[in-house]
């Protein structure tokens, strides 16, 4: 007699339950942000400048001299554009899916380093709509730095896993993606801190050279990566084209940026507090 095929269901183990509280964490929060979610006014003139171009390299290039000091910076802008037009939740989806895949690999580094339950708390933080919010609500011109940030997130990754697994391909692919974040947006230059010591605790020294060599290997292309980007942006861009760098020191306006950057925290986050407040009262 031939017994029924019984199908077998895999048993959750307890060291996956995290991740799947993770992912549904993740999914309540920004499948209703991507369904019903808008875009802001300057998305809507990034959509109206590339509706008119001819092509992708009519398009790209519409975007100098005002992207001179980031060439890297219209590809996202250009690339969505001429496939999603006006489709809303084409932009949300796939700046969503970068900064979900950063905040994934970024936590895949920081689980080696601090375990799990930290690496938990990290993801979760991080996919807060309150911290990242300008990848749902402007995901046209945030998706230069949300691709600066999956650039960086990749490059970390990469340089983290040659320093466990000697493969030379991922060394420079990572200084390569580096270079890229750069040339995108500047926004991850704290990052550098990571990608220069998290190596570190998995190189192995000697004695009379290890400093030496492990500052040739991990600081030195970090370097070599700044050089290259502050000569395009102060030596060879503003010789080839018109250059208006919000990096630019005015003393005049020094005080008044200062109070800005302060008022965020001062003022507009606390704001924010109290009037989400009447939401849940409702």
């Amino acid at each position: 007699m031939i017994e029924p095929l019984k199908l077998r269901t895999p048993a959750l183990q307890p060291h996956q339950l995290p991740t799947i509280l993770l992912v549904i964490f993740i999914a309540i929060i920004y499948i209703p942000l991507i369904l019903e979610g808008g875009i802001v006014l300057d998305d809507w003139g990034d959509i109206a400048q590339n509706l008119s171009c001819n092509g992708f390299w009519n398009c790209y290039g519409n975007w100098f001299p005002l992207f001179s000091n980031r060439p890297l910076a219209p590809l996202p802008i250009t690339v969505s554009t001429l496939l999603f037009k006006t489709n809303v939740m084409g932009y949300l989806i796939m700046n969503t899916l970068f900064y979900l895949l950063s905040i994934y690999l970024t936590s895949k580094v920081l689980l080696k380093v601090i375990g799990k339950p930290a690496a938990y708390v990290f993801g979760c933080l991080a996919c807060i709509p309150f911290i990242a919010m300008p990848v749902i609500v402007s995901p046209i011109n945030q998706s230069t730095a949300t691709l600066s940030f999956l650039f960086w997130s990749s490059s970390l990754f990469l340089i983290f896993s040659y320093s466990q697994r000697d493969r030379p391909w991922k060394y420079w692919l990572s200084t390569v993606l580096l270079l890229c974040a750069f040339l995108t947006y500047e926004i991850i230059l704290p990052l550098l801190v990571l990608n220069a010591f998290l190596p570190a605790l998995f190189y192995a020294t000697n004695k009379k050279w290890g400093r030496l060599a492990y500052a040739i290997r991990y600081i030195l292309p970090i370097v070599v990566v700044l050089a290259i980007t502050v000569l395009w942006q102060k030596g060879l861009a503003p010789q080839l084209m018109e250059v208006d760098s919000r990096l630019k020191f005015n003393s005049g306006e020094a005080l008044a940026k200062i109070y800005t950057w302060a008022h965020v925290f001062f003022a507009q986050i606390p704001s924010l507090f109290f009037k989400s407040l009447t939401h849940f009262q409702h």
